[in-house]
Formats: C-alpha cells, sequence, structure tokens
C-alpha cells in the first residue's frame, strides 16, 4: 500500500485534479482488506478491471454484493459483461473508434489515411454514462435499500453514438464520409 503523487500529462493532470488515490495491491491479503474497509462506508464502487481479475481477487459483484448489499457497483468495460470479447482488454481507440466504425465515418474515403483522433472522445461520454446510471441507482437505493450492478461498455457506447449512421446506412443511404479534417456529416 503506497501513496501516489503528480505526474502525467496535461490531459491527465487536469482531468484527476483534486483526486486523491491510493494504490491497492490486490494481489495481497492486506490490499483486499483495505479495499473492503473502504468499501464498508462507500455508497459506489467503480472499477474498469476485466471480469476474469475481479472474479480471481473476489471483486465480482456477486462477491461484494453478498458483503455490501448496498453497494452500487460500477464496471466500467471495453466489451461489456457478457459475449465473446468480455475478457478482451479495450481501449478507447479500439473499442470506440474502430470496432464500432466511426473511425471509418471519419475518413474521406477508402484510400484516405486514418485522420487524427481526440484522444479520450469515446472514455469520455462512456464515463458520462456510467455517471447517470450510478445516478438511477443511488436513487433506486434510496427507495429500496439495494445496491445495484451497473456498467458502460465503450463498444456500447460507441454503437449508440452511430445510431443516426446505421439507420441512415440500414435505410438504404450511403455510408456517409467526412468532409475533410474530422468533419462528420450525414447524408
Amino acid at each position: 500500500l503506497k501513496e501516489r503523487k503528480g505526474g502525467g500529462g496535461s490531459a491527465y493532470v487536469q482531468t484527476n485534479r483534486g483526486k486523491r488515490s491510493l494504490l491497492v495491491d490486490f494481489s495481497k491479503p492486506e490490499g483486499i482488506a483495505v479495499l473492503k474497509r473502504l468499501l464498508s462506508t462507500a455508497d459506489v464502487f467503480v472499477t474498469n478491471v476485466r471480469p476474469k481479475g475481479l472474479q480471481k481477487a473476489g471483486l465480482d459483484y456477486e462477491s461484494l454484493a453478498a458483503e455490501f448489499p448496498r453497494l452500487i457497483y460500477a464496471h466500467f468495460t471495453a466489451f461489456g459483461r457478457s459475449g465473446p470479447k468480455v475478457n478482451d482488454p479495450g481501449y478507447d481507440y479500439g473499442a470506440w473508434w474502430a470496432h464500432t466504425g466511426i473511425m471509418d465515418l471519419a475518413r474521406s474515403s477508402d484510400e484516405a489515411p486514418m485522420p487524427r483522433f481526440p484522444a479520450g472522445i469515446g472514455d469520455n461520454s462512456t464515463a458520462v454514462q456510467l455517471a447517470g446510471y450510478i445516478g438511477l441507482a443511488l436513487f433506486h437505493r434510496e427507495r429500496t435499500g439495494q445496491g445495484q450492478l451497473v456498467d458502460a461498455a465503450l463498444f456500447r457506447s460507441g454503437i449508440a453514438a452511430m445510431a443516426h449512421p446505421l439507420s441512415q446506412l440500414a435505410g438504404g443511404n450511403p455510408w456517409a464520409r467526412s468532409q475533410g479534417k474530422m468533419h462528420i456529416r450525414s447524408s
């Protein structure tokens, strides 16, 4: 168990300004004990660790819900909590931009190079979804006394962002390509 301070690029520093963090080693019983002590008074547990790793550490939803029934368990994943990619790693560029087709939509043609993408758009939009789910779960807990699992996935968030272009494509319209630097237009 050690405290971490400072460092990181400007986007990291701005995004994490004012936060306090604690590095906990889940591979050691002392680390699990520290986390469980924190969870005993916490409203929400937010994690982006893949399900297999959480289960191995005994930090999966089912394990923690049995011990902390009022806890809101918020899971941020790349591809969701079920399916063939459930334990695959994934990041903003791959799970949100590439797997959903947004990356292709931003190109002006098949021959055009991939444009540079601002980092974090998928991360941020998915985090906003998760924050909304957490708010609803807290409201539910105030009414029922019960915590619950909420999850947001980069891939699902990207598919939701593609709803309009995908609807156009399904309706027989051409794939709406970019008309220049990061200008995405609809047909």
